[in-house]
């Protein structure tokens, strides 16, 4: 990377930080108490082999403007670093990703409780499918550029321990939401712990594809390609549930659904799929070269979390707890 590339994307991601930390001081300042109570649905029986009702146990009443102050925060943070380094090793742009890891499941969260997904369980399965994604797209991006380029055992090793902890990460935050709602079965506790399992034994095995794709950029591209391919099942399976879910409240609604959540849903639909996998289809393949990447990378990240956040403080003084 010459002089002026690196001084470009130290100046990329300066604005960039910049941006997200006076946005996130504004919405500070103009925040409206608002919170949605989450909580546990389970099963009760009657002792005939059938279910007597569906129960309901809080588990906390979660301020929305949380969620958001996080994704901000850790979003700056990482745009700081990389304009104090504008690092990049072996092509492979660790710090965004792990950024992404984080911040795009809460997104996606938010997106889930605009439209009425309150259930822990059911926004901890959005989080790991996104999570999950976000992982594929790292995975995708080491096949591409990384792995055919790194000699050291330990440099492929990077993408696989940041997804590996994350899901782990979640699986025991989840543990511990049903130990807090005194649920006595842990059926659906063991769910996300298999499905937990499930997403590490992926990584165990892209770790092996890795291994032997690392001198081969040929084999490289091609499973470049398929592991982003597979990214789009669990994206696709959780926009279906978001807009299942956002049907069903408009059926079931009495009076009409606020402009705002339709913005929300249909803002960030677009947003997500409209940006983000167009930019690293092309560059994996290399139509636009890394630094080109980058800049889309960092200019798409900011106006989808800038847009959220505002959609959600413009909707936080209207979501009461229930």
């Amino acid at each position: 990377m010459g002089k002026s590339d690196r001084a470009h994307l130290v100046i990329t991601h300066a604005v960039c930080a910049c941006a997200l930390i006076a946005q996130h001081a504004i919405l500070f300042f103009l925040h409206e108490e608002g919170s949605v109570r989450l909580h546990i649905a389970y099963a009760r029986y009657d002792g005939d082999g059938r279910y007597a009702r569906i129960d309901r146990a809080r588990v906390t009443d979660l301020d929305t403007a949380i969620l958001f102050d996080l994704y901000f925060i850790v979003s700056a943070l990482q745009h700081c670093y990389q304009a104090c380094r504008a690092a990049r090793s072996n092509g492979v742009n660790h710090l965004r990703w792990s950024d992404y890891l984080l911040t795009a499941p809460v997104m996606i969260v938010v997106v889930g409780i605009t439209v009425g997904i309150l259930d822990v369980f059911e926004l901890g399965a959005h989080f790991i499918l996104m999570s999950v994604t976000i992982a594929c797209g790292m995975l995708s991006e080491a096949y591409a550029r990384g792995f055919a380029e790194c000699h050291s055992h330990s440099e492929r090793r990077i993408p696989f321990a940041v997804c590996d902890v994350a899901q782990v990460l979640l699986a025991l935050c989840l543990g511990i939401a049903g130990d807090v709602a005194e649920i006595t079965s842990r059926a659906r506790i063991a769910l996300l712990w298999a499905a937990t399992g499930v997403a590490i034994a992926y990584m165990s095995i892209a770790r092996w594809l890795g291994d032997i794709t690392v001198f081969d950029r040929k084999k490289s591209r091609f499973f470049a390609n398929v592991v982003y391919g597979l990214a789009f099942v669990p994206y696709a399976t959780l926009w279906c549930a978001v807009i299942a879910r956002f049907a069903l409240a408009i059926d079931n609604s009495e009076k009409s659904v606020p402009d705002w959540i339709f913005a929300i849903v249909i803002g960030m639909f677009l947003g997500f799929t409209g940006t983000f996998p167009i930019i690293h289809i092309l560059g994996i393949n290399k139509v636009i070269d890394v630094d080109t990447t980058e800049f889309a990378y960092a200019i798409a990240g900011v106006a989808n979390k800038s847009l959220l956040g505002w959609y959600m403080w413009y909707g936080a003084g209207r979501m009461k707890a229930a």
